[in-house]
């Protein structure tokens, strides 16, 4: 059965304006810096604000045959406080992850394929080739070593404005949760979840959404 609620919960702000998450509240999460409003994509994709109907609309029926592939993560400074930079032979891949959606606490997808370690060819001209099971280019330079990552998306009304708000530009970005033990480098860590999330604010640069396609299937 496919989990469409978070497994770390959503993001929650609490009194002294820090930010916790639902399922771990004994866990500091580290904040981007913002220098203005966040981008409100649920007015903009006509999705209801309550989580009663958010969470209707996220029962996933299955597994779709769309497609996304991203970067996850590079070297370039992040928007965390003090801008680290992280180290993708230093963060641990699981098999799958949850791709949840812009924060709010649902799933939308599995992240289920990863390139890891690509070295970027930065002062090269041109595009940089990915050897990978979809081989495809990206029309940008990533900082240093490099992770791609593929998800497919769920069956579900949400996954489905997820995808058209993909399409309309809203979500350019993806958001790797890395998950660090107080006597990990700040460098390094879990990868537990991937959030698609718009571009206004991203917590790194070059996690861009790279193509989005649809898998034909043979009856």
């Amino acid at each position: 059965m496919l989990e469409h609620r978070s497994v770390i919960g959503r993001l929650v702000q609490q009194q002294d304006e820090t930010w916790a998450l639902r399922n771990f509240p004994e866990a500091t999460v580290l904040a981007v810096e913002e220098d203005g409003p966040p981008r409100n994509w649920l007015s903009e994709l006509g999705l209801p604000a309550n989580r009663e109907d958010l969470e209707i609309l996220a029962r996933p029926r299955g597994l779709s045959t769309r497609r996304l592939s991203f970067i996850l993560l590079d070297e370039s400074p992040t928007r965390f406080p003090g801008h680290p930079c992280l180290k993708p032979e230093k963060i641990g891949l699981p098999p799958s992850v949850q791709l949840e959606l812009g924060h709010i606490g649902y799933a939308i997808g599995t992240v289920d394929y990863f390139v890891p370690l690509l070295q970027s060819r930065k002062l090269s001209p041109g595009p940089v080739l990915l050897q990978s099971v979809e081989p495809h280019s990206i029309q940008f330079s990533p900082e240093g070593s490099f992770i791609v990552a593929h998800a497919r998306l769920f069956d579900s009304e949400l996954a489905t404005a997820a995808w058209r708000g993909a399409e309309k530009g809203v979500f350019t970005h993806a958001c790797p949760i890395i998950y660090r033990r107080p006597d990990e480098p700040a460098d390094g860590g879990t990868l537990i979840q991937v959030s698609l999330v718009c571009g206004d604010f991203p917590g790194c640069a070059n996690a861009r959404v790279l193509r989005r396609w649809e898998e034909v299937t043979h009856g």
